[in-house]
């Protein structure tokens, strides 16, 4: 892809078209050569902040980068790289891990379906709080199924799923949870009405 086709660029002819959403699906690469765009000799620049600053002027939401995609089935709207088409329900799936996020995708198979599907990738702009405000009011969404490492912006998440775990059940699985701040999550999770599983099997 020649350089006029990278992220920036692309974030920038959407924006034009009043676009409000972009998901960036893939990721830079950090070796010498031709990088993830097809461009050469330009690893060392932040394609990621460029793509966020040409969206700022005009309001876009970038979904992020390293994301597997989103999708509604209900609406057969797939954006992005999900590994297969599942069920339309009312369970919110949210995470962080693409890995985790083609896993439970197989649950459709189990009969889940699912109103929502959100793998968020590292969250350079929409975080797992923007997500929660969103689905708080979701009138296809009767539960959610949120699945993180970390925090991006506590504030905003701490209100975010207060609102959602008062209309709806809001289960909640920390990954990566061996590090001395679990238990500060978890006490976080308690005050926001979310209930917390151990495993994803539990989940």
């Amino acid at each position: 892809m020649h350089v006029s086709g990278t992220w920036p660029s692309l974030v920038e002819a959407l924006g034009q078209r009043s676009t409000k959403p972009a998901v960036l699906v893939g990721k830079t690469s950090s070796h010498s050569g031709v990088n993830a765009h097809g461009c050469a000799d330009c690893d060392s620049v932040d394609w990621t902040t460029r793509a966020l600053a040409a969206a700022r002027p005009h309001f876009l939401r970038i979904v992020g980068s390293g994301s597997l995609g989103i999708a509604t089935p209900s609406l057969s709207a797939y954006l992005g790289a999900l590994a297969c088409d599942v069920t339309t329900g009312g369970v919110a799936w949210v995470s962080s891990s693409n890995a985790m996020t083609n896993g439970v995708l197989g649950a459709h198979a189990r009969g889940l379906g699912f109103s929502r599907i959100v793998a968020l990738g590292d969250e350079a702009d929409v975080d797992s709080g923007d997500i929660l405000d969103f689905l708080a009011s979701d009138p296809s969404t009767r539960a959610i199924l949120l699945a993180i490492e970390g925090i991006k912006s506590a504030r905003k998440f701490m209100s975010a799923a207060r609102a959602a775990a008062r209309n709806k059940p809001v289960l909640v699985l920390r990954t990566g949870r061996n590090d001395r701040f679990d238990r500060l999550y978890g006490a976080a999770f308690r005050r926001a009405g979310l209930v917390r599983a151990d495993a994803l099997d539990d989940l």
